[in-house]
């Protein structure tokens, strides 16, 4: 993806247990292979002119739910949302104004553990731009909820 910004990618297995393998072809045209792989962890891989491997030590997951600060906040015309879930849950991100009318919502699915970033372009359900002030968003996920304010300035 040409870039030296981190890059995540999520992989459905199902009920798999472990990769039989993984290959990576970088842009350069070196090549990592690795075999054997366990799930349900964030692997960390680097390409390296060298020396190439595969960082499988497994992280651990957080041990609740965690929503942090959006930025940039302030912000106009958008702005990112990350949050982590420590187990696999039905989640709910939502955007409310200050009245707690539900103004958007950003995500409303089944999802595994693990981090997550979405993007509001503060518009409304109906696709219309949203007035500058103070808004909330609450994340609902694995029994908890979370939530805190941001504020779009046009």
């Amino acid at each position: 993806f040409s870039t030296n910004n981190g890059f995540i990618q999520h992989f459905g297995l199902g009920s798999a247990s472990n990769i039989d393998s993984l290959k990576i072809e970088w842009p350069s045209g070196i090549i990592q292979t690795g075999e054997n792989i366990a799930v349900n962890q964030l692997l960390t891989v680097l390409e390296d002119t060298v020396i190439t491997g595969i960082d499988d030590k497994p992280r651990n997951a957080p041990s609740q739910i965690a929503l942090a600060q959006n930025y940039p906040n302030p912000f106009n015309p958008e702005t990112v949302i990350n949050y982590q879930l420590s187990i696999s849950t039905r989640v709910e991100l939502s955007i409310y104004d200050l009245l707690g009318k539900k103004v958007r919502t950003l995500v409303d699915e089944h999802q595994t553990a693990g981090e997550r970033s979405v993007k509001w372009d503060g518009k409304n359900s109906r696709g219309v731009t949203a007035s500058s002030g103070i808004y909330i968003y609450r994340l609902k996920a694995g029994g908890q909820v979370v939530s805190r304010k941001m504020l779009l300035m046009k």
